[in-house]
């Protein structure tokens, strides 16, 4: 049900016709991303790809928007650590329209260094806005904290004392020397011919890229030993936010689905053992959950709550005795058997249409993960037994090495978390402000 790959000369696509409704989704993936930002030069390849999206020779920004609008279409562009995406869709009727503006913003670009100006300006504000979304906040530092110089502990956006010292030359010199010469990747879903579909974007992308980039190698995240806390100061916070995690697994490794279902019942859900523990035992969360994300390399493993301020080191003593506890004892068979079919079920949401279809096949293609990964996915899950799933609590779950952030107002913090945590543990204190 996944679709296959196929070969437009160069280019790799992944394609899936759906006539029921007449609209066409496409993707055009650039196979680089911000893992290749410099050192100090954080947010440097999502500039270079959103001045892309400036306007064109011929339109200014708002009038490549109202033209945009006026076709009742989406088009956006954006930037992960492994990829840039130029993505729309729009009715069958107003296809070809939205392509020549597609066609304009590849190879027609306006790149006028009075736009990057306001795009930088632009994107400064937003990094000082996340200073006021406590959960963000949070959840930066605790990337920030877990991976350390490593790509992924660098948000896409930037840092602020990078993105202000990025120049418009360096902007160019991204765009000519890494944009237009990465590897593309095409999606195409929905009501679409595909001989015309390869008319229009097989010469667009061949214009637009060299396709010579040459990827760096991948390097894995290296995993801090001990517990590290870093408490984010915001003075009087009534309400804390917590990120409490280590490394995960490359979705590729033998004992993947193993862990993934451990996480599950964990706490992939609103009743699992997080949740049901923290929230609906004790009242202090309204949310609990964990995830175990998928990227190209090890990302991580993580648990999230948010309780009020004079409940958080209870909380986090609750979780760390919960994390003990899944490690030394794993699941009971209810709880394995309850996740497995639910794993295997809500799969069924992920692949419902030909979009999100086309989507996971990029995806794979992009993360590199075995290239049965989704075809297989259901399978895979209904194959993992009880014993697997305690061998992988027992091997995965590390309590004892930790990075947690917390979003709090540290001095009402402090000393109680040093005794819950006693003195083999290491903990800072930034300011809200500090760069992450």
């Amino acid at each position: 049900m996944i679709p296959s790959k196929v070969s437009w000369g160069s280019t790799a696509v992944f394609a899936e016709r759906d006539g029921t409704v007449p609209v066409v989704h496409f993707y055009i993936n650039l196979l680089c991303g911000a893992e290749l930002d410099p050192a100090g030069g954080s947010g440097l390849t999502r500039l270079g790809a959103q001045m892309l999206r400036m306007g064109t020779r011929g339109r200014s920004r708002e009038q490549l928007n109202r033209a945009i609008e006026a076709l009742g279409a989406e088009l956006d562009v954006g930037t992960s650590h492994h990829r840039v995406t130029i993505s729309g869709h729009v009715i069958r009727d107003n296809l070809d329209p939205l392509l020549d503006l597609v066609d304009e913003i590849l190879n027609d670009p306006g790149m006028r260094e009075e736009d990057f100006e306001k795009l930088r300006r632009e994107t400064l504000a937003d990094i000082v806005q996340v200073r006021d979304d406590d959960q963000s906040l949070a959840y930066r530092h605790f990337r920030s904290l877990l991976f350390g110089d490593h790509p992924y502990g660098r948000s896409t956006v930037g840092r602020h004392r990078d993105v202000s010292s990025l120049g418009w030359e360096d902007v160019e010199q991204v765009v000519g020397s890494v944009l237009r010469r990465a590897p593309v990747l095409i999606g195409l879903a929905g009501d679409f011919d595909e001989d015309h579909m390869r008319s229009r974007l097989q010469p667009m992308v061949e214009r637009f890229s060299e396709r010579t980039l040459a990827l760096p190698a991948t390097t894995e995240p290296a995993s801090p030993r001990g517990v590290r806390v870093r408490l984010v100061d915001k003075p009087a916070r009534t309400q804390s936010q917590i990120y409490m995690g280590h490394l995960g697994l490359r979705a590729g490794e033998e004992t993947y689905f193993s862990t993934a279902l451990l996480n599950t019942a964990f706490g992939g859900t609103f009743t699992a053992r997080l949740s049901r523990e923290v929230r609906q035992e004790r009242g202090w969360s309204y949310g609990a959950y964990s995830r175990i994300l998928r990227s190209k390399m090890r990302d991580a493993f993580y648990l999230w709550t948010f309780p009020a301020m004079e409940d958080m080191v209870d909380c986090m003593g609750l979780e760390l005795g919960l994390l003990k506890g899944l490690r030394d004892d794993g699941l009971s068979k209810e709880e394995f058997d309850f996740a497995r079919r639910y794993l295997d079920n809500h799969f069924l949401f992920a692949i419902e249409t030909a979009s999100l279809r086309v989507a996971l096949a990029l995806r794979q293609e992009v993360l590199e993960l075995p290239g049965d990964f989704y075809a297989r996915y259901r399978q895979n899950v209904r194959g993992v037994e009880h014993e697997e799933v305690q061998q992988a609590a027992r091997s995965f779950v590390d309590p004892d090495n930790l990075c947690i952030s917390a979003l709090c107002t540290a001095d009402k913090i402090r000393p109680a978390l040093e005794n819950l945590l006693g003195e083999d543990a290491s903990i800072e204190v930034v300011p809200y402000d500090t760069d992450a």
